[in-house]
């Protein structure tokens, strides 16, 4: 009997415990969705686009930016050690991932700066070593069709001698004196 009694309290504390929580949430909830209603300076508006959209590249292959913002902006490129600047509503700008020896992180960083303000987007680039594919059935180092063919190939050439040399006719050999012997 006085477990059920404990049990009882234990039950209706939890729920005590589960909706004061969940009143504290609410107005919590409120505030971060609710937009402020005036804001001393307007929003900065830029966006970047990267092509490839991966962020995993290998060595030597082209990385294209383009950005857009909607007013005339002041656009500081930062990628592998090297800064450009760039003025305009847009940019586009192509680097070259350096040649690396093994897997490499690079840092871009893009800062649109405006009457409205400044807004910077940091990413990060990996960057692996070029190797050569497999060579995939082609020969290696000549782009050329599979073993296959060089194998068909010597084929051919096997038993169009071996042909030759079956049908060829053999050559006429004098014929021979012989004495003859009573």
């Amino acid at each position: 009997m006085r477990l059920d009694r404990v049990w009882a309290a234990f039950v209706t504390m939890s729920r005590m415990t589960v909706a004061a929580g969940l009143l504290a949430l609410v107005p919590l909830g409120g505030m971060t969705l609710q937009a402020p209603s005036a804001q001393a300076y307007p929003a900065v508006s830029c966006t970047v686009t990267i092509t490839p959209t991966s962020q995993h590249l290998k060595a030597g292959q082209p990385l294209k930016l383009v950005g857009h913002s909607t007013v005339t902006s002041t656009w500081t490129v930062k990628f592998n050690g090297i800064t450009h600047y760039y003025t305009g509503t847009s940019f586009t700008a192509t680097y070259i991932t350096p040649k690396v020896t093994k897997r490499t992180v690079i840092g871009l960083t893009v800062t649109c700066s405006n009457s409205s303000g400044a807004l910077t987007l940091g990413y990060r680039i990996v960057v692996d070593p070029f190797t050569l594919p497999s060579t995939g059935g082609h020969l290696p180092n000549t782009g050329g069709p599979s073993l296959w063919w060089l194998l068909a190939g010597l084929a051919l050439v096997v038993f169009g001698a071996a042909a030759m040399a079956r049908h060829r006719q053999p050559v006429a050999q004098p014929a021979a004196r012989h004495r003859r012997r009573h």
